[in-house]
């Protein structure tokens, strides 16, 4: 009886999760599309490393190409990678013409549906994942990946010490070629400091919306907050977007003296789900469905929601995923 009563005190004392054991990332078993096997003629006995990319970030040179290209050459010898563009503000039309300034980046997939993403949980990019033997390895950033290979290749001391450099190092555009600087200007990044990008839209109400405009309406030193927002929330890729939605809200009905726009992302929406959603979450500020996210595009923002604050002059004074 004792002995029993031992038992149960002890079981009492674990979770659910610790008697499931459930299995980690690491421990699963991955199998890859066939298509992707097929295609690609994956190698089985090399490391398979998928590289995640956004191909907007690689213009401005925040990609991981160089990364990749700098890693210890006995795991380039011993690993296949696989370039993969996930189906989110991208086009095949568009990765053609990536190529033609990244040649190196090869093979290089448009990742349909982003069904590849969805089956290793990847919600960001650039971003890595290690396959060997069917089985997951490693999964992280790029700074993730660079304390693996450290520990994995600890006499590759060079090669090392180049890739923590290249962390250190803020942007890659100083080593992009000059065909790839000229395609990067035009799609430049507007930072804090910098005059904020101009629209004008009819906003979903059928009013008229533009950034002179509303600029022009601000009454106090307040800035005017343009508020990015994606109507396919509640997302994976999109965490606590409930949460900041909620925050937005609150601080609209708080702060009746704060100026707002709401920009609307169009990708894989109508704007008509996106009038549905905006009453759904009763958003209650001036909002307009940004057409082929053209606004998106010019402020360069891919993470939602997201407020970039602009002050009377027309110049961005900050720039946030949080909502403030």
């Amino acid at each position: 009886m004792r002995i029993i009563l031992i038992l149960l005190c002890v079981l009492s004392s674990l979770s659910l999760p610790s008697l499931l054991q459930a299995k980690t990332p690491q421990e699963q078993t991955i199998e890859l599309p066939n298509y992707l096997v097929k295609q690609l003629k994956i190698e089985k006995n090399k490391i398979t490393h998928l590289v995640f990319i956004d191909l907007w970030r690689s213009y401005e040179g925040q990609g991981d190409e160089l990364i990749v290209a700098n890693l210890p050459q006995p795991f380039l010898a011993q690993s296949q990678q696989i370039w993969l563009q996930p189906e989110m503000n991208v086009t095949q039309a568009q990765l053609t013409e990536f190529q033609q300034y990244f040649p190196n980046i090869a093979p290089l997939i448009l990742d349909r549906s982003s069904k590849i993403s969805r089956l290793l949980n990847v919600w960001q990019s650039p971003f890595h994942v290690l396959l060997k033997n069917n089985k997951q390895i490693f999964s992280g950033n790029k700074t993730a990946l660079v304390s693996y290979i450290t520990k994995q290749y600890p006499d590759e001391k060079t090669a090392i010490k180049t890739l923590l450099n290249m962390l250190k190092t803020p942007s890659e555009t100083a080593h992009a070629p000059p065909t790839l600087l000229t395609k990067m200007t035009k799609q430049h990044k507007p930072l804090v400091g910098d005059q904020a990008p101009q629209f004008s839209h009819q906003s979903i109400l059928g009013k008229q919306i533009s950034l002179s405009a509303a600029l022009d309406a601000l009454t106090t030193t307040k800035p005017l907050s343009v508020i990015f927002i994606d109507s396919l929330c509640p997302m994976p890729h999109f965490p606590n977007c409930e949460v900041k939605l909620k925050q937005l809200n609150e601080l609209v009905s708080k702060k009746p003296d704060r100026h707002w726009v709401g920009v609307i992302n169009s990708y894989y929406v109508t704007e008509q789900s996106a009038k549905k959603f905006v009453q759904d979450f009763g958003i209650n500020i001036p909002l307009f469905f940004d057409q082929d996210n053209a606004v998106f595009k010019a402020y360069d923002v891919y993470a939602t929601p997201y407020q970039v604050d602009i002050n009377r002059d027309g110049f961005i004074i900050k720039r946030s995923d949080t909502i403030h």
